[in-house]
Parts: structure tokens; C-alpha cells; sequence
């Protein structure tokens, strides 16, 4: 007797829904109840199922579901750009960071991500379901685009109508909170260190800080340093010869302005009272003892991920605003 050996290519066909609610003897619509954790199916009876599925090898035909959904299952990241190539390069790490989140948070509810260049095409967006642009900049016209196309967006700082999720981080709060806690030990001239105008995150924390100024009648001093820091130091010595007795640093490097400092003989907190924003908590400014403002990006992206999909799923109505929490600590520098 011979036999037919078969080919190393041979296709193995495909197992159905039909072919598992066939081998569980159910019917096909209570086996996409099972498996889609939908609908009132006993849990043995959704255990019983899920087990054949497994064991016949059954894969959810996700084309399919998005065909009869009218979803392509896919939302795009937009990854901000600037002309300022010390700003795009400044960024890339925390882009990326923002990206492993929201890769994880849109695979787990079954979605697929593409990433985008700035300015991205009609033609890119529009076959999307949703579109993710974190600190985005008024050249870029991403957003724009998308609300055109009714693409939900989920963005950061942009509580308008073209936003369908908002994430307010919380950098106004904190500026404020800074500064109170300034005022709080006796500082009446606090200053401002931050980054060029263009991001809305920067210009938020500024318009906070001219507004706590206004409201407690003391002059604003404000110093705008390059993306790169290259001239950190000369942005500091401004703040100074400007006669401020505290320094609110929207950037993060608080290590390397406490060393400068105290270099110049100043004493911190007695002369100079000092606190500078963080991304992460027990960074080199907790470490050097540097009081800071910490809000976390990298934990900001579940949340709102979650409500851009029900956005996208219909279950829920934009626009929406997540406040995502922040903490302030307070060490010797302040």
C-alpha cells in the first residue's frame, strides 16, 4: 500500500465559529456570545466553549467583524514634529514612552496601531477609526484633518470641539500649586523657566503663571530657554538678575539648577526657593533633593485609550475630559 505524502505547503483550512459550535453541539450564535463574553451563557457553558475553541484552533476572523462593523479596527499615533530639531529631539523619548502605552491599551480591547508622520495625509487618517496625538503644535494639521474626515481625536491640553477625548494633565494645577507653596514660605517674587512658545503644555503653565501674578499684583519674570538647554545656565542667570526669589522650572533639569546655584554661593531654599517639573517620580530631582512636580505621562494613556474606543464604539458622546492625577513633592530645595 502506498500513501500520498503530503507538500510542506499545504494550507490547513481555516476553523469557523460553525465548525466550533458544531463540535459543541450549540448553536452558532450562542458559541459568539461565548467567546465575545456577551449575553446570558452559563460559565460552564462559556468554559465548555472556549476550551473546544481552543483546542480546534478557532482565531476571531477580525477582518471580518470590522467588514460588518463598518470599523477598520485600526486608530493612528500621530508623531509630533517641529521645524526645531532640538524640540523633535527632545521629544522622541517621551514619544515613546506615550507610544508603548497606547500600543498596549488599543491591542487589549483588539485594535491595531499605525503610526503617522505630522501633517498626515486625508487619504492616512480617513481609513482610520480614531487618531492619537500627544502635545501636538499649531502647524501640524493632523487634527484638523481628522475632525474634517469625523475621526475621533484623543489629544492632550485641547479642550475644544475638534477633540473628542481631552487629557488635561494637570500642568496648570501644578504651576499653581508651585507657586502657592512659594508664597506659602515667604517668596514674593517667583519666577518662570520654561521652553519656547508652540506647545500648548508650555503656553498652559505660562498663562497660569501670568494669571497667579496678576492675582496676587506681582511683576511676571519669565525667562523661554532653547529646547536643547544649551542655555540653561544663561536662562537662570537672567531669572536672577531679574531679582526673583524662587524658580518655578517647567523644565526638568532641577539637579542641574540647584549645582548651579549653588556654585554661585546662593543658598537654596534661604535666598532662592526652587521646584522644577518631572515626568517620572524619583528622578534626578528627587535625588538631588529638588522639590518637584511629577505628572507621569507614561501612566496617562489606559484611561483615555478606553474612552476614545467607546467613542469610537458608540458608547460614548464627545467631547470628554480626563483629569489625570500629578503629586507634588516637596524636598530641601524649597
Amino acid at each position: 500500500m502506498t500513501t500520498k505524502r503530503q507538500s510542506d505547503d499545504t494550507i490547513t483550512p481555516r476553523v469557523g465559529i460553525a465548525d466550533v459550535a458544531r463540535e459543541a453541539g450549540v448553536s452558532i450564535a450562542l458559541v459568539s456570545l461565548a467567546l465575545n463574553n456577551k449575553g446570558r451563557v452559563s460559565p460552564k457553558s462559556a468554559l465548555r466553549i472556549r476550551e473546544i475553541a481552543d483546542r480546534l484552533g478557532y482565531k476571531a476572523n477580525r477582518a471580518a467583524a470590522s467588514l460588518r462593523s463598518g470599523r477598520s479596527k485600526t486608530i493612528g499615533f500621530v508623531l509630533s514634529g517641529s521645524a526645531d530639531d532640538d524640540w523633535s529631539e527632545q521629544w522622541a523619548a517621551m514619544s515613546a514612552q506615550i507610544l508603548l502605552g497606547v500600543v498596549m491599551a488599543a491591542n487589549r480591547s483588539g485594535y491595531s496601531l499605525v503610526v503617522l508622520p505630522p501633517n498626515a495625509s486625508a487619504e492616512a487618517i480617513g481609513d482610520l477609526d480614531g487618531l492619537v496625538m500627544s502635545d501636538s503644535v499649531p502647524s501640524d494639521n493632523s487634527i484638523a484633518e481628522a475632525a474634517r474626515l469625523g475621526v475621533p481625536v484623543l489629544s492632550n491640553e485641547r479642550p475644544d470641539a475638534s477633540i473628542a477625548v481631552n487629557i488635561d494633565s494637570g500642568y496648570r494645577a501644578m504651576t499653581r500649586a508651585a507657586l502657592d507653596h512659594f508664597q506659602s514660605r515667604g517668596a514674593n517674587r517667583p519666577a518662570l523657566l520654561t521652553e519656547p512658545l508652540g506647545l500648548y503644555s508650555n503656553e498652559l503653565s505660562e498663562k497660569e503663571y501670568i494669571s497667579w501674578c496678576g492675582e496676587h499684583s506681582i511683576e511676571p519674570i519669565v525667562a523661554r530657554g532653547r529646547h536643547d538647554r544649551s542655555d540653561l545656565i544663561e536662562r537662570v542667570d537672567e531669572l536672577l538678575a531679574r531679582g526673583c526669589d524662587a524658580i518655578y522650572s517647567f523644565y526638568e533639569e532641577g539637579a542641574e539648577i540647584l549645582s548651579h546655584l549653588r556654585q554661585r554661593g546662593i543658598r537654596v531654599p534661604e535666598d532662592i526657593a526652587l521646584v522644577a517639573a518631572a515626568a517620572y517620580s524619583g528622578d534626578a530631582n528627587s535625588a538631588a533633593g529638588v522639590s518637584t512636580t511629577v505628572y507621569h505621562p507614561e501612566l496617562h494613556m489606559d484611561a483615555p485609550m478606553d474612552a476614545l474606543i467607546d467613542v469610537i464604539e458608540g458608547r460614548a458622546t464627545p467631547p470628554i475630559t480626563l483629569d489625570m492625577e500629578w503629586e507634588f513633592e516637596i524636598h530641601e530645595s524649597s
